[in-house]
């Protein structure tokens, strides 16, 4: 088990790594390094400036409407607690309690939102939960000040569409590489070493102790040099999958789209949070299907559109398996390939004719791919590497793990000093059965996932 004296280095600067040195030092372990192969203090995790993760990225909803799931729900209800701390705490509007708005057109809530507010309600903030056809509940949104734009923010009811759901006033957005670069501060300046960029900062393989080939001691990095730790926490995000061979059976590299739309100055007023906020369209709870969320236009006077249905799959050899495994793809390699798939642009562009029609023709400034890493239940893995002393693996975001910035990693050194909870017992490493992996499998190598089988999209597609 870790002591005080054990020194840890962190592969990956994203949300996993990030959260995990700050745990590491609020309880007193101060010898931390973290790796990355991008220079996150040259982009400051923003898209527009190199960034290339999920963790780099404009804004991320934080909600805790996770349907009958209640674990995740009271774990976001604390992190959104943190949030707020942390906007005091940096005197930075990194979390805007501003809502969330998940629509339909289907006549009627999703079934997701019926559950989220059922359980909800269990924890008192069922009252939280304001349901877009119902007299109480807009009566209610009236009396406590929420009512405005942002119950019908695409105007839908004045032109005569139809329009049901949720408003979520437990949600809000947060901007997501501010808040990186805020949390990197915080490991800073709690000791922690970083070496980033290419190279230097670029993990190649483990180092494993003479004679103990099962006991791994530290990492190599692409420049050739050695560095040696107690323990390597592996958080690298999509690429954890390659770099730990023993995950391939449950977790994989999938992408979704991001779309960014530039406002014209004379109308972002009608677009800022606290009119226009956080959305979702059609909204099912399931990655799978679950249409289109959106944003706010942020700091740059950009609204972000984002598309995951369905997940975008890399599907090449694996080294360790027969089958074939999805590996994340870079900006560079998908610019060569031709650009993102072309599906996502057209669809957010139909979307934005039929609800945000004073938009169409204006600049398309961004249509990007963003790499997740995906377990077969959704749930993430944090847990020692059976089988290998000193290696532990911090993974699966599956889309929704930035809203546990400021949490995630207490659980990550719950881990490493032998605690176990109702969350190490939740992310503990699992056995997949033959149907989990079968579907893997199946999705990686499907024709409509394999984004190399896609129409893609070139800089013309950007046009109106």
């Amino acid at each position: 088990m870790a002591s005080p004296g054990s020194s840890f280095i962190i592969v990956g600067a994203g949300v996993f790594g990030l959260s995990t040195a700050i745990h590491l030092q609020h309880r007193g372990f101060k010898n931390v390094t973290i790796f990355d192969k991008q220079d996150y203090h040259k982009s400051a995790y923003s898209p527009f400036d190199g960034g290339d993760s999920a963790s780099a990225d404009s804004h991320k909803v934080i909600r805790s409407a996770y349907g009958p799931n209640k674990p995740l729900q009271d774990l976001a209800n604390r992190a959104i607690g943190t949030w707020k701390q942390w906007n005091a705490d940096s005197g930075v509007e990194l979390f805007s309690h501003s809502g969330w708005a998940r629509v339909t057109d289907i006549g009627r809530p999703q079934d997701v939102d019926i559950a989220t507010f059922n359980t909800l309600k269990l924890v008192g903030l069922g009252d939280t939960q304001y349901f877009l056809n119902n007299d109480e509940d807009l009566k209610r949104a009236r009396q406590q000040g929420w009512y405005g734009p942002r119950f019908d923010q695409f105007n839908r009811r004045e032109r005569g569409l139809p329009l049901d759901g949720v408003f979520d006033a437990n949600a809000g957005m947060v901007q997501a590489d501010l808040a990186c670069k805020y949390a990197l501060q915080l490991a800073k300046s709690g000791g922690a070493t970083t070496i980033f960029g290419p190279g230097q900062g670029e993990f190649t393989e483990f180092i494993r102790a003479e004679n103990e080939p099962d006991r791994v001691i530290g990492i190599k990095t692409k420049d050739g040099k050695e560095h040696r730790a107690d323990y390597v926490i592996v958080a690298a995000g999509p690429y954890t999958p390659q770099i730990v061979p023993e995950l391939q059976s449950f977790v994989t590299a999938t992408a979704g789209n991001f779309i960014f739309v530039k406002v014209p100055e004379h109308v972002r007023h009608r677009y800022e949070a606290d009119v226009f906020p956080t959305w979702a369209w059609n909204y099912s709870g399931n990655s799978e299907s679950g249409g289109l969320t959106g944003f706010p236009v942020d700091r740059h006077g950009n609204l972000k559109i984002s598309y995951r249905s369905p997940k975008w799959t890399n599907p090449v050899a694996s080294t360790s398996q027969e089958a074939l495994i999805s590996i994340p793809v870079t900006i560079e390699e998908i610019a060569s390939h031709g650009g993102p798939p072309l599906s996502p642009l057209e669809e957010t562009k139909a979307f934005i004719k039929e609800n945000l029609p004073e938009l169409v023709g204006e600049e398309i400034t961004l249509a990007k791919m963003c790499w997740y890493t995906d377990t077969v239940d959704l749930q993430f893995v944090m847990d020692r590497v059976p089988s290998t002393e000193g290696l532990v693996v911090v993974t699966g975001g599956s889309g929704h793990g930035f809203k546990f910035l400021p949490v995630l990693g207490e659980y990550v050194v719950d881990v490493l000093e032998g605690k176990s909870n109702e969350y190490t017992q939740l992310w503990k490493w699992r056995t997949p059965s033959a149907e989990d992996i079968a579907r893997i499998q199946t999705n990686t190598t499907s024709d409509e996932r394999n984004w190399h089988k896609q129409p893609l999209a070139s800089a013309e597609n950007l046009k109106w």
